[in-house]
């Protein structure tokens, strides 16, 4: 039997299974995640998101520290600032996650991202 908690009638189950309802980030728009615009909403969240990573530092840095990109090359930058915006992902998603209850941000027929 289990204890009533204060004067409330509810019974308090700490082992209880709580089903969160997880959605896509295109559903938080409206939009079914296995549609074409679904498709198309993730995919061009992930785009701007790695575009903007890389061109907005870029411009930043040009300006500010111009021959440090100088001596490390473009390809090297693309290289450095795509594998640190893809680390960066991972804190993001995780927030997404706690918050929104997002799971999946781009859902392919192949994968799921």
């Amino acid at each position: 039997m289990y204890p009533l908690v204060n004067h409330y009638s509810f019974i308090v189950d700490h082992n209880k299974v709580v089903a969160d309802v997880n959605v896509d980030l295109s559903q938080l728009f409206g939009v079914d995640s296995r549609s074409t615009l679904g498709f198309l909403i993730g995919g061009g969240v992930i785009s701007v998101y790695f575009a903007l990573g890389v061109i907005l530092p870029y411009l930043y840095l040009k300006r500010s520290v111009g021959e440090f990109l100088k001596t490390l090359g473009i390809t090297r930058y693309i290289l450095v600032s795509l594998l640190f915006w893809t680390m960066m992902a991972l804190p993001i998603k995780i927030v997404l996650r706690l918050a929104f209850h997002v799971k999946y941000i781009w859902v392919t027929p192949w994968f799921n991202v």
